[in-house]
């Protein structure tokens, strides 16, 4: 009870079949049959009791034991089961978003709604029960009316036949939790709220490969690291971390598992690595959001040779040919004039990435 200043008693039952009852008597005290609060008192035929005035001590227990005796003067003692006082309402708690192991800020689901909380409690009469309730403030119920739960610690609701979840987007949705002692005193506390995003992020660069680094159109000269940049986006609740992997062409030899990005980046450099000339490798990029939806992009591939072309000749005359017919020495060609140079080359190769362009100078000393 949370009155301080009064106990009230009742009591019936008591019956004698031999003779009468002729008087009750009544005490009161902190335990079974004490009488530290009101030594025992001769009532006569009555069956209520109104004890007032007094200073009550929150947390304590008050027994009433009542004395019935016959004409006899035989009499039958009996002890209520006690009163706890309680006029304070219970400690407020903290109220998290979601069950995970830390506070849930967003989600992508619109039908089911959780909550966990922790710290409530009433040391002087204990809790009785929960009520919990969703709004788009703190203490509202315009999501979902209030509820009531027993003693727990964690609580959720999915859309069903028996209750409808329809939770807003991008509105910030609030848990209030209210809990009550064995008095009928409530404290309540709300979570600092989180949003729905069910919208997954906007990647609307492709990871591409930094022309900075060694790279020429879709051909780069390392092979010990890459670099990519990329842009993502996600108005709603922002990337959140990001995974990088590179891969190779059908039946090449490399793969690389998928290293985590910080969600603000936008650009990285992969090192340590064991590239091989000839193959075409792809980075796949997966963004993801504080809701936890993702999506993912794949760059165009990167050819990797780190090695020249091969070294021809200038196709001059030899007689060493073992064959006339391969035609090593061009006709008017290796010749020159007064005003002009006339030069021939065969054996330049690349087996990885062909010949692009050649440079040719002319000097008056070898090699100038």
């Amino acid at each position: 009870q949370t009155e301080t200043k009064v106990i009230h008693s009742y009591w019936e039952g008591f019956h004698d079949s031999h003779s009468t009852i002729k008087e009750y008597y009544v005490s009161v005290g902190t335990c079974p049959q004490c009488e530290d609060i009101l030594p025992q008192q001769a009532l006569g035929i009555t069956y209520e009791f109104t004890l007032k005035n007094l200073h009550l001590g929150p947390g304590l227990r008050y027994f009433t034991t009542v004395t019935a005796c016959n004409t006899a003067d035989q009499c039958t003692i009996v002890t209520s089961d006690g009163v706890v006082i309680d006029n304070s309402p219970p400690t407020a708690g903290a109220v998290q978003d979601g069950v995970g192991y830390i506070d849930t800020e967003y989600q992508s689901m619109t039908t089911y709604i959780s909550a966990k909380w922790t710290a409530f409690d009433d040391p002087q009469s204990g809790l009785e029960k929960y009520v919990w309730r969703v709004g788009t403030k703190p203490g509202y119920d315009d999501i979902i009316a209030p509820l009531e739960l027993h003693v727990t610690l964690v609580a959720s609701l999915l859309n069903s036949t028996h209750k409808v979840v329809d939770l807003p987007i991008n509105t910030r949705i609030y848990v209030t939790v209210r809990a009550y002692n064995k008095a009928g005193l409530w404290s309540e506390a709300s979570s600092n709220g989180f949003l729905v995003d069910n919208t997954a992020p906007v990647i609307t660069r492709a990871p591409t490969f930094s022309a900075d680094f060694g790279v020429k159109g879709l051909t780069q000269i390392y092979k010990t690291s890459m670099k990519v940049e990329w842009t993502a986006d996600d108005e709603e609740s922002f990337i959140k971390r990001q995974y990088l992997s590179i891969k190779s062409h059908i039946g090449g030899e490399f793969m690389l598992s998928s290293q985590l990005v910080n969600g603000i980046a936008r650009t990285y450099v992969f090192t340590g690595l064991d590239l091989h000339d000839g193959v075409t490798y792809y980075v796949t990029l997966i963004t993801c959001n504080s809701a936890d939806i993702c999506t993912q992009s794949t760059s165009q591939g990167m050819f990797v040779d780190t090695s020249p072309p091969s070294r021809g000749t200038f196709a001059t005359s030899t007689d060493h040919a073992s064959d006339p017919d391969l035609s090593r020495h061009e006709n008017d060609w290796m010749t020159w004039g007064t005003n002009a140079v006339y030069l021939a080359w065969l054996g330049f190769s690349d087996i990885h990435s062909g010949i692009d362009h050649y440079l040719v100078t002319v000097g008056s000393t070898y090699m100038a």
